[in-house]
């Protein structure tokens, strides 16, 4: 049951950052301008430690999409840059 609720939440996610460089006003959090007017709250991307090809970052998003600036959670992403 928990593994189904992570694997509807990581959609959601999914989709939201896939949708947030068009709709900057529900997303301020994804915009590199929100960034720099909210304290620096994008994603600052550095390679992992794990395997230096990858970067690893962390966004910080609302529990509660209704209220942005009530309680909050942090997100550990990873990206792979295409190499073509």
């Amino acid at each position: 049951m928990l593994r189904r609720g992570i694997s509807k939440l990581a959609v959601v996610l999914v989709a939201v950052a896939a949708l947030c460089p068009t709709m900057t006003a529900l997303c301020p959090a994804m915009t590199a301008e929100a960034a720099d007017t909210t304290g620096g709250r994008g994603i600052t991307w550095e390679p992992c430690e794990e395997d230096p090809a990858v970067e690893c970052g962390t966004l910080t998003v609302p529990v509660d999409w209704s209220r942005p600036y009530g309680d909050t959670l942090d997100l550990a992403l990873a990206r792979r840059r295409a190499t073509d």
